[in-house]
């Protein structure tokens, strides 16, 4: 599979995930916000391992324990290309295909590597310190400024004060009352399909998705939370006689946290009252009469 892609022979979407995983990673950014600095991922991953060559390697080849820093130091740099080529391997072969495209989440997964290396350069920073004499003072220096650099001061006052665990809290109350609405009605081996056409990329999906766990939701089927139109942020339709057919097949109950005029213009007729489908409402499955009807 992955030589066809890199010969060109696959023609599905994973055919382009390569070249866009590859453009972002040599575009993309990173930024020390405290001290106002931004710099590529390639800019910084050279300038941190230049570093860490010649502390690890060129500094200290006369000393005991030069062979296990230079073993140190060739793991830490094949872990991270082996991490940022498992990352692109990922995104071809393990995200759904929304995902994929759209290199969703990219920046959060790939600044972990990067962090890894971050925290290998604050620790051999501090290691050198405690063994130089004259430079003592000024790797002490290094190793400060490179500490403030890599704490952003505000989410560390956000974390100690707890506002993260308020704000989360708060955001959460919009699903609540959805969730408990399925969590008491519908049982733990049931799937439910949650249908939300809000145009918030399936925030408010993701969020109830989450919350009602271990139930299992539309993820593992098809990968939408609505059903075309205006929000639709998947490129993915349905008639309604193929929704029918998914609901029959893979669901029992359907949950509808928002509805708007493309869904309740096209799929009405899929429900025993089509005129009274509401948001906030729960549904089952009637697998005899294949329509939804409503039991709260």
């Amino acid at each position: 599979m992955l030589i066809r892609i890199l010969t060109g022979g696959d023609t599905s979407y994973r055919k382009g995930v390569l070249p866009d995983f590859v453009e972002r990673f040599i575009t993309g950014t990173v930024e020390f916000r405290n001290i106002g600095i931004r710099m590529t991922y390639i800019g910084f991953l050279f300038l941190a391992f230049a570093v860490l060559y010649f502390l690890v390697i060129r500094s200290r080849k006369k000393e005991s324990g030069g062979t296990f820093r230079r073993v140190w130091f060739w793991i830490l740099l094949v872990q991270t290309v082996v991490y940022a080529g498992g990352l692109c391997l990922a995104y071809i072969f393990k995200f759904n295909e929304w995902e994929a495209t759209r290199l969703d989440s990219f920046e959060r997964y790939i600044r972990i590597g990067f962090q890894a290396v971050w925290m290998a350069l604050v620790l051999i920073f501090a290691r050198t310190a405690q063994r130089e004499g004259k430079r003592k003072a000024l790797m002490t220096f290094l190793l400060l400024a490179l500490t403030v650099a890599s704490v952003p001061a505000g989410p560390v006052v956000c974390l100690l004060s707890r506002d993260n665990v308020a704000n989360s809290v708060e955001e959460r109350q919009e699903f609540v009352s959805m969730t408990e609405k399925i969590a008491e009605n519908v049982p733990a081996d049931k799937d439910v399909f949650v249908m939300e056409a809000r145009d918030d990329f399936g925030y408010a999906y993701r969020g109830i998705r989450y919350l009602i766990r271990p139930m299992r939701t539309q993820n593992r089927n098809i990968r939408t939370w609505c059903l075309g139109g205006p929000n639709n942020s998947e490129d993915v339709s349905f008639t309604p006689e193929e929704w029918r057919e998914e609901l029959l097949k893979y669901y029992d109950y359907v949950a509808i946290y928002a509805a708007d005029d493309y869904f309740l213009e096209r799929y009405s007729g899929l429900f025993a009252d089509p005129d009274g489908i509401r948001d906030g409402a729960l549904y089952s499955v009637n697998r005899e009469t294949g329509l939804l009807e409503e039991i709260l």
